[in-house]
């Protein structure tokens, strides 16, 4: 792996701040295309394995 010098990190910073920042744009411009991910209180406890289960299936689907 690579070390970044300062000036390099920076740019690379940047370059992730934009692209997230355009993702997050889309999916607002676009709610029906992102798919949902559950939330919950940190202090509810945990979720069903089900739950889970099927948002991994949603995420990362088996081609």
């Amino acid at each position: 792996m690579k070390a970044f010098d300062e000036q390099e990190w920076l740019a690379y910073r940047r370059k992730m701040i934009a692209e997230t920042e355009r993702f997050i744009e889309w999916g607002l411009k676009h709610p029906d295309l992102v798919t949902w991910i559950p939330s919950k209180p940190v202090n509810q406890g945990g979720y069903p394995r089900r739950v889970a289960t099927w948002f991994y299936s949603v995420v990362f689907p088996r081609r």
